[in-house]
């Protein structure tokens, strides 16, 4: 019988589960290419076999949750539908959280990385010297990465000027020499006060020691010209050269004088240390891969500033947010004319913005991200973990032809942009570039900051803490940063979040209830349980009573706040040209806590408009700085600035200037070419009409029709109505009237119009002044809803008669002049349409 053998067994196991675990992954991506909504309304036998299948996966999801959180104080959810899901996430989270934190212990007990709890199991192993599997020894680079390398030696035990993590003061720059300095290296590093502008926090720092060559140094002209992309060499043709003495660095340094673009990138260690230490610089040019050894090398690559502070050379980095600190903080290097591909491939709105993305759109090359979190502490490195290094720069040159190109397509700014894409891009890396690091102080009662309390609460969205577990959360997060910097550890390292909330919900009393309840508790919580079970009933005994909602409410507010504050400054600005326009005053603008304008007792904001009047304005015209208060019952108050004066021509007129009166307007001399002005006059200064003279008022020769006496009217009416029968035309001298005494047709319409002009003017001698107009009578006007509409005999009356006939209202006409509707052979069928055949 064949000896047994374990690891052959797992490597079956592993291969097994491991394919199950891509056919499920490929079956669930398939299913996004279907409209499983639109399969389930279209067949009922789909839907109910849809719903079976969920169910089934949530039962599943459930029993494998169980089974995770066996043997712990964890709370397993009960997922019964599709938004319990989603809803208790945090919990599935903190569950898939403990299950890896278990594997984790399990392997390095199994490879010998901390001793066993069972020693005496058979076919245990103890030695790492042992033969392992195939298998296994692969796998031994991956578990490397992240946890069999705990008892390795602290590298940052080596260094010559080693962290220091309790100290808070400011940090001050590295430089021993500034190469390429526009401002002297005594002129450039001194204290200054600088205030956060996203906390309000005012704190004293260095000045950036290269803060006018950045913002100063001009790109080199090479870059405003397109060329043609230049081939890279095969990377597997291309060795990189391992740089870990001072010979080799010095040779590199001489290389890298010569180009006029590099490639620079470096791999980061934060999870044994607190601060975290840079562990591999990669840099490339266009003929050479260099990788260098920074942990062997860390005192000595300050040399490396009389190339990135060149602002000859361009130095090319992707994502460089936090390249640029690590460089400040563990060598004291600064970069002179960065190029950020990050922010090329931004601004041209690549659907992807990481290296991955680029290195397979221009060079079709999959970068293996497994290394990316990599343990890069480890020495010698594995040959695989070099070649990762090395393709993160050996391409990076040719993608920046290609984005430098692309971004040349553009030499115009867009509509409403204020530069052209390339010099926007230069822009953000300028800013990147200027970014300065500082010590940050633990910040225990708001928990503000990259190690605050509040940032994994808002990463962890867990609602679950009442006001006694919070302030214990709180606690045992503060001991947890202070032990993490007293032994120079990693937060997640000391305990991890899971452990944080774990004990946070179960506050346990004891030191044995404390390790039960974290589970497979690390060495620093076994020595320091004692510190733990203090922290937690000082937590307990806190008279703080704020849960975790009225503290999401209070940062709310504490960020809208700080929003205004930001803010603050345009909309002064905006505020003080409003005020201009009106000319209330000219001057300075108000300070941002001020309400009333300086030397004047006028309030920006009225408390009623008379303008609107007390109208509520719409919340979408409500200026956002306003707050509700007490003096508007909590409502928004009127929006307007100032009271609005009436808005006539007069308003417009200051009597107080000399220049602005019609008196002064009127001698004040104008040139040849000034334009014509419509000055405001005052009606006392408004010269009179002129009355007409030389008219002569005769009676209207000839008459109208006779009409029959009216026995009822009285002489008196007849004489009111005489003055009817007097029309007022002006006749020139030489017009003669016509010897059958009649008029001509003009003659006729200007008697017709002399007649209502002095039938008016009587009126106005006898009853005063009248309106210009007569009012219409809506009591005796014709119905409109039921005017008589047109009858049938109208069409065949002729021209003259339909002219004269008086035409009325019709409310119904052209309804029947609609287009026709399809014709039977072209109506729609009900059913599936064309697009899913």
């Amino acid at each position: 019988m064949a000896p047994h053998d374990p690891s052959t067994e797992f490597s079956a196991f592993q291969d097994d589960v491991f394919s199950s675990v891509m056919s499920t992954v490929k079956a669930a991506s398939s299913l996004a290419s279907y409209d499983l909504d639109f399969e389930r309304s279209s067949d009922p036998s789909f839907a109910r076999e849809l719903d079976k299948t969920n169910i089934r996966i949530l039962q599943l999801a459930s029993s494998l949750l169980k089974s995770a959180a066996a043997g712990s104080e964890l709370a397993v959810p009960s997922l019964e539908t599709a938004e319990d899901v989603e809803d208790r996430w945090p919990e599935v989270v903190e569950i898939a959280d403990n299950m890896l934190e278990q594997a984790d212990t399990c392997l390095d007990e199994y490879t010998g990385a901390i001793k066993q709890k069972h020693p005496d199991l058979p076919n245990a192993r103890s030695d790492t010297s042992q033969r392992l599997s195939k298998n296994a020894q692969r796998s031994k680079i991956f578990s490397a990465n992240s946890w069999a390398s705990r008892n390795m030696v602290k590298p940052q035990l080596s260094f010559a000027v080693k962290p220091d993590p309790l100290d808070d003061s400011p940090f001050k720059p590295l430089l021993t020499s500034k190469p390429h300095a526009m401002v002297p290296l005594e002129e450039s590093i001194f204290l200054t006060e600088i205030e956060d502008i996203y906390t309000g926090r005012k704190y004293s720092a260095y000045q950036h020691p290269y803060k006018k060559e950045i913002e100063r140094s001009k790109y080199p002209p090479a870059l405003y010209q397109k060329k043609e992309p230049i081939e890279y060499a095969p990377l597997e043709e291309t060795p990189a050269v391992w740089v870990d003495t001072q010979e080799k660095l010095d040779q590199m340094l001489k290389e890298l004088k010569e180009a006029e673009e590099i490639a620079v990138d470096l791999e980061h260690h934060d999870n044994r240390s607190f601060v975290g230490f840079v562990c591999l610089m990669q840099i490339s040019t266009r003929k050479k891969d260099w990788i260098v050894d920074t942990l062997k090398l860390r005192g000595e690559l300050q040399i490396l500033n009389e190339v990135f502070c060149d602002p000859k050379i361009i130095k090319v980095l992707h994502g460089a947010y936090m390249d640029i600190i690590w460089l400040q903080r563990d060598f004291g290097l600064y970069v002179v004319n960065l190029f950020d591909t990050y922010y090329a491939a931004k601004t041209l709105g690549f659907p992807g913005h990481g290296l991955a993305f680029l290195l397979k759109k221009y060079i079709d090359f999959d970068a293996d991200k497994q290394y990316q979190l990599a343990d890069w502490r480890l020495r010698p490195l594995p040959i695989e973990m070099l070649r990762y290094a090395q393709s993160d720069t050996h391409f990076l040159l040719h993608i920046f032809d290609h984005l430098r190109n692309a971004l040349l397509s553009y030499p115009f700014p867009e509509p409403g942009a204020p530069e052209s894409k390339l010099a926007h891009v230069l822009t953000g890396s300028r800013d990147t570039a200027l970014r300065l690091y500082s010590r940050e102080p633990y910040d225990a009662e708001n928990g503000i900051g990259q190690f605050g309390w509040a940032n994994i609460l808002i990463k962890q969205n867990n609602h679950g803490l009442n006001p006694e577990q919070m302030a214990v959360f709180k606690a045992l997060h503060q001991w947890r940063d202070t032990a993490a910097r007293m032994e120079d550890e990693g937060h997640h390292y000391v305990l991890p979040k899971h452990h944080l909330f774990s004990l946070s919900k179960l506050m346990p009393d004891g030191a044995a209830e404390v390790l039960r309840a974290a589970g497979h508790p690390g060495d620093i919580l076994k020595r320091r349980v004692d510190e733990v079970v203090a922290a937690i009933r000082r937590g307990r005994e806190s008279q703080e009573a704020t849960s975790w909602r009225e503290l999401q409410a209070k940062m709310a507010a504490e960020t809208a706040a700080i929003t205004a504050l930001k803010t603050s400054s345009s909309a002064d600005v905006a505020m003080a040209r409003r005020i201009d326009i009106f000319r209330i005053a000219s001057t300075p603008l108000p300070a941002a806590s001020s309400n009333t304008l300086p030397n004047s007792t006028l309030p920006l904001r009225a408390g009623a408009s008379t303008f609107w009047g007390a109208a509520e304005p719409e919340p979408r015209f409500v200026d956002p700085l306003i707050t509700s208060g007490d003096d508007n019952d909590g409502k928004a108050p009127p929006s307007l600035a100032v009271p609005l004066p009436q808005l006539t021509a007069e308003v417009f007129i200051d009597s107080s200037v000399p220049s602005q009166t019609p008196e002064a307007s009127s001698s004040a001399p104008k040139g040849p070419g000034a334009p014509a002005e419509h000055e405001y006059i005052r009606p006392e200064s408004r010269p009179s009409k002129p009355t007409e003279e030389n008219v002569m008022i005769i009676r209207q020769v000839g008459g109208g029709r006779k009409r029959k006496h009216d026995a009822t009217r009285s002489p008196s009416e007849e004489a009111a109505e005489e003055p009817s029968s007097i029309t007022n035309v002006p006749v020139a001298e030489d017009e003669t009237v016509g010897s059958k005494g009649k008029l001509s047709k003009a003659e006729r319409k200007a008697a017709k119009k002399a007649k209502k002009e002095a039938a008016t003017v009587a009126a106005q001698a006898a009853d005063g002044p009248q309106p210009s107009f007569e009012p219409f009578d809506y009591a005796s006007a014709p119905s409109v809803l039921h005017g008589k509409g047109r009858s049938v005999d109208d069409g065949k009356r002729g021209k003259k008669e339909r002219k004269k006939k008086e035409r009325l209202f019709e409310p119904f006409k052209g309804v029947g002049d609609a287009p026709k509707s399809l014709g039977r052979g072209q109506k729609e069928r009900a059913g599936r349409t064309g697009t899913f055949k």
